[in-house]
């Protein structure tokens, strides 16, 4: 029996998903929409930081009533800009809610509203999109990070239970670079009209395995990266019969906007290469790159409110300071990771140090864009 999928509309059926797995995302990670929380905020300009947290209420209010009739309905095209004004207004407040879904819903709105009289190019634009995603997350695995601290720590020991002295085998290790190879492949093939459908059945099947990775059956890690596959799932499906053609492009008029996802998707995420775009904004997931931060406390008080976040011990460590992860603070805080870059640190430390300005503490930074990591402190 011959495999197809007939849907009707599906431009319409798009606006829904995007809309509906949006409404979700941010559900899950209310607290990073508000300013009443502990885990810091990083604005982009001081001034910012005196946005009472009614203001912030109100941007997310708006976004998240808009996305509801978006769902229930996507014929009202004049709400898709009043959501992409309002979430634009509400990252301004604060750099960690670009995080990469955010970014990628809100440009397959942007292509579906500008687009609404020439639906099969909005169809064309939503694959540059999710094909660039696909492309670029893999070939930022193409790092040793990501084989230490993804393929061998969450896939091999997490997932399959591989022992250790398996795991760390060089053969072991060196099978981890099979994903991502796949990974860029499946960016490609989506791109080309013959081989999209065979793209997106491998690309569902990927999906399906990376919910089992960090779902509840697996690490049980970042609820709203699980959401985003199933967002991303129900996207390549409604897209299975679509005849777009990446050369429409040439099309386009030099100051056309369909220009500005193109360059956003396909070009900009080549300069993070050489650290002149941010990883969220250029699909690095997964991929052991990115920017992380620890919070070293030179004999913190004995009840701090952080407490619960303080990492384990080892037996070289030293009994007068205590470690925080800013990776584990956020997960738990507000359910996302945060802005994986070195300004938004710089950032909280200002904060950090204007809250508790009398617990003494180092905030490191270990960047993993080479192949050697490099640990600064602010």
């Amino acid at each position: 029996m011959r495999f197809s999928i007939q849907i009707k509309n599906n431009y319409q059926l798009l606006i829904q998903a995007v809309a509906l797995f949006w409404f979700i995302a941010k559900s899950f990670s209310h607290n990073l929409w508000i300013s009443n929380r502990v885990f810091p905020l990083a604005p982009p300009f001081d001034f910012l930081y005196s946005i009472p947290n009614s203001i912030h209420i109100f941007f997310y209010i708006i976004s998240m009533a808009c996305l509801a009739f978006c769902v229930l309905k996507p014929s009202i095209h004049r709400l898709l800009p009043v959501i992409m004004i309002a979430e634009i207004a509400s990252c301004l407040l604060d750099q960690n809610r670009w995080q990469p879904w955010e970014y990628q819903y809100l440009f397959m709105f942007f292509v579906l509203w500008y687009n609404k009289k020439n639906q099969d190019f909005a169809l064309m634009l939503l694959i540059v999109i999710i094909s660039s995603t696909y492309f670029y997350s893999g070939s930022q695995k193409f790092n040793p990070h990501y084989i230490t601290l993804v393929w061998k720590k969450i896939f091999m020991e997490g997932l399959f239970r591989i022992p250790e002295s398996i795991s760390s085998q060089v053969i072991a290790m060196r099978l981890g670079y099979i994903v991502p190879l796949f990974e860029m492949s499946f960016g490609i093939l989506l791109f080309v009209k013959k081989t999209r459908k065979l793209a997106i059945v491998f690309s569902v099947a990927m999906h399906l395995t990376l919910m089992l990775v960090v779902g509840p059956g697996g690490v049980n890690y970042n609820l709203t990266v699980w959401s985003w596959n199933i967002a991303m799932i129900a996207f390549l499906l409604l897209l299975w019969n679509s005849k777009a053609n990446y050369s429409e492009i040439k099309t386009l008029s030099k100051s056309s906007p369909n220009w500005l996802p193109v360059i956003a998707w396909s070009f900009l995420p080549i300069l993070n290469f050489v650290g002149c775009w941010d990883y969220f904004l250029s699909s690095s997931l997964y991929s052991g790159r990115v920017d992380v931060c620890f919070i070293k406390l030179i004999n913190p008080p004995e009840n701090f409110e952080l407490k619960k976040y303080y990492k384990k011990k080892n037996a070289s460590d030293s009994l007068n300071i205590e470690t925080i992860a800013v990776q584990t603070w956020s997960m738990d805080e507000v359910d996302t990771p945060p802005f994986p870059q070195k300004r938004v640190y710089e950032k909280m430390k200002k904060q950090w140090q204007l809250k508790y300005p009398n617990v003494k503490a180092k905030f490191l930074v270990v960047n993993r864009s080479t192949r050697k990591k490099i640990v600064t402190e602010l």
